[in-house]
């Protein structure tokens, strides 16, 4: 049996393709938020949906809707519940849109952020997790 002490959450990107609508990912965040802080408590931190919109393959799952408008609604969700539950989140989706103009950002099948991409994302996420570790 695993012991956490500590986890990140980033959530919702496969929610949202499938056709989730924003209720049922928020009932679905909450339960999950709540299993996860019987673990570790307070020492979670919710990051934000990155716009996979801005890739070159992004745009073949919008389904007829606004991705980045559907993603900022659930964007939305995670950070209020972030806020009610007094957790840190990081909010990568604004530096996830450069992916559009900076191809070196997209991963070889045109879809998943690099390695560059997952790297600018670290450097928001370490010194908010540093804090909670504290």
């Amino acid at each position: 049996s695993s012991a956490p002490t500590f986890a990140t959450l980033l959530i919702g990107v496969n929610d949202w393709v499938q056709g989730i609508d924003s209720a049922a990912f928020h009932k679905n965040l909450l339960l999950i938020i709540d299993h996860v802080q019987k673990k570790v408590e307070n020492k979670l931190v919710l990051i934000t949906i990155p716009d996979f919109s801005c890739t070159p393959e992004g745009p073949k799952y919008y389904n007829g809707r606004n991705i980045s408008e559907g993603l900022t609604e659930f964007n939305k969700i995670i950070m209020s519940e972030a806020e009610k539950r007094n957790l840190k989140c990081v909010d990568i989706f604004p530096v996830s849109q450069k992916m559009k103009d900076q191809p070196d950002l997209v991963s070889a099948d045109n879809l998943h952020p690099s390695a560059k991409e997952y790297a600018i994302w670290e450097n928001l996420i370490y010194p908010v997790v540093y804090g909670v570790l504290r």
